[in-house]
């Protein structure tokens, strides 16, 4: 089934999020989990750009990363965010296709969206360079400040869904739970 979900209020409504749902089984959820549906989320986003982060994770962080790149980031460039069970893709929509990064569950530390402004949320993503772990936090603007909730959310419904699948140490996800949005 495919629709079309719309952000707004009012007259001002606005269609940039495309859902999939189909049916799946997890065979790894836990016991009272029942028949959930794989979904992708498609988001149309603007990239604003990546700032290098210390290691960890929280919407301090994120806050800190999304003004430096507000202030000297990359030129903002359209894109298409796809979320679905197991991934989050980034890829250029304006022609060329080119994948930004591609970025599985365990490899994101933190997604949050900011107070100022409340349309741009970042995610921190693991890089791995040669021989060595860099962290980045990735900074997108939405086109209202629900859509930028609604993605943080699902990003980080996501991270919570990968302590199922792989165990993960409770506190090697601690960051990972907080959805709430910071200045």
């Amino acid at each position: 089934m495919l629709f079309l979900e719309s952000y707004g209020t009012g007259s001002e409504l606005l269609s940039n999020v495309v859902t999939v749902n189909s049916p799946t089984v997890r065979s790894a959820a836990p016991e009272n989990a029942q028949l959930s549906l794989c979904t992708e989320r498609v988001y149309q986003l603007v990239y604003l750009g990546k700032m290098e982060v210390d290691e960890g994770c929280g919407d301090a962080l994120i806050a800190s990363a999304v003004q430096q790149v507000l202030t000297g980031g990359d030129k903002p460039t359209s894109t298409a965010l796809t979320v679905t069970d197991s991934v989050v893709t980034v890829q250029c929509t304006d022609g060329r296709k080119k994948v930004i990064g591609k970025y599985e569950y365990p490899e994101i530390s933190d997604c949050s969206v900011t107070l100022s402004p409340d349309t741009c949320f970042g995610m921190i993503v693991r890089q791995l360079k040669t021989a060595s772990v860099q962290y980045e936090c990735l900074v997108f603007e939405t086109p209202s400040p629900e859509m930028a909730k609604d993605v943080s959310l699902h990003v980080s419904q996501g991270i919570n869904r990968t302590v199922w699948f792989v165990d993960l140490p409770a506190s090697d996800v601690a960051c990972s739970t907080s959805n709430e949005t910071v200045e």
